[in-house]
């Protein structure tokens, strides 16, 4: 997928507007995934991917793997946020971009 910073912002907040209408418990389990993931803790890792950002990933279809920002600078916070709960976003002007994949890709 390819978009511009708003774009990814967009989703962000959308995320986000979810989580904090789905009720303190829902939120707070939203939030303690998010820390565990960026702990990096490796069993819990995988549980919260797939019960906790499954259902994220679900409404992007459940096939994104990787997503392309250009045209702008995406913040930090919103790249760290969508790393961790939905897609690895790699960021760039199109011949960066065009390198990072091919590095992430394996094809140096």
């Amino acid at each position: 997928m390819v978009g511009v910073p708003a774009v990814w912002e967009l989703i962000r907040k959308g995320i986000l507007a979810q989580v904090n209408s789905a009720g303190a418990i829902r939120k707070s389990m939203f939030n303690g995934a998010m820390t565990v993931k960026k702990a990096n803790v490796p069993v819990l890792k995988n549980v919260v991917d797939s019960v906790v950002f499954g259902k994220i990933r679900q409404a992007t279809g459940g096939r994104l793997r990787l997503a392309l920002s250009g045209g702008a600078a995406l913040s930090r916070e919103t790249q760290e946020f969508l790393n961790l709960a939905l897609v690895t976003i790699v960021q760039g002007t199109l011949s960066s971009l065009f390198l990072q994949v091919c590095r992430l890709l394996g094809l140096n």
